[in-house]
């Protein structure tokens, strides 16, 4: 999907935390992030803004919140409720940079509410 207003942007924006999804494009050798709302964002925006993906070593990944892992340091009882903690078991040694493109840059709240079953802030 070219993600070409921030009114389209917004809608996906929304799509995605009523699911739960977060979605980070990570590079190994470079140990960089960003968060984005498009898991195909390497492939459907076609502006140049996203020349930063050009090089092959830029990986999606799509998870859903909560999650379940191993207990650890950061996540005690093993459940990931937010964001950060993701970041913290899955990108601890990883630099966040923003998104090539404003318009696909993954803006989500920080915290699920397992009552509720949506993220909220």
């Amino acid at each position: 999907m070219n993600i070409d207003t921030e009114e389209k942007a917004a809608e996906i924006r929304e799509r995605a935390i009523d699911r739960g999804d977060l979605t980070i494009i990570s590079n190994m050798e470079k140990e960089q992030f960003f968060l984005t709302i498009d898991h195909c964002q390497r492939y459907s925006d076609i502006s140049e803004r996203s020349r930063i993906m050009e090089d092959n070593g830029w990986v999606p990944v799509t998870c859903h919140i909560p999650m379940y892992v191993k207990p650890r340091a950061s996540v005690p009882d093993g459940v990931i409720r937010t964001k950060e903690e993701y970041i913290s078991v899955f990108y601890y040694d990883y630099t966040e940079i923003p998104n090539p493109n404003p318009l696909y840059q993954g803006v989500f709240p920080t915290f699920y509410n397992e009552t509720r079953g949506r993220i909220v802030e």
